[in-house]
């Protein structure tokens, strides 16, 4: 009878350590449920704030080719502007000359006729 009662006592402390045992590993379980909830919280932020960089990068690389675009069209008015007062510059230094030239009247009554240059074939060696 008293190897029962040993057996007894000996069968319940081990059912006191697994319950302790099992409430640790409840507490656990619960603690683990948490972070994990707390991850994936993070993981779904993360995901909606790289949704909006690759937004904002698209509309960065479509402001750029605006930009670019609207930079050539500047360049092409730019130059075109400075052909024009080159233009200009030349009619008016032209204008000058021909108001301080002696054969005023007839420079003004003739006719300028502009032949091209003939290019000179390659020079064999």
């Amino acid at each position: 009878m008293e190897l029962l009662q040993k057996e007894k006592g000996k069968i319940q402390q081990e059912r006191a350590d697994l319950l302790t045992d099992l409430e640790a590993l409840v507490k656990e379980k619960k603690n683990l449920e948490k972070k994990f909830q707390q991850m994936v919280s993070r993981q779904v932020q993360m995901a909606k704030e790289l949704a909006e960089e690759k937004a904002l990068m698209e509309a960065m690389v479509s402001n750029q080719e605006i930009f670019k675009q609207r930079e050539t069209e500047k360049d092409k008015q730019i130059q075109e502007l400075e052909d024009q007062v080159k233009d200009l510059m030349f009619y008016m230094d032209t204008q000058t000359k021909v108001e301080a030239s002696g054969l005023k009247d007839e420079i003004q009554g003739g006719q300028l006729i502009l032949q091209e240059k003939e290019k000179k074939g390659r020079r064999r060696r």
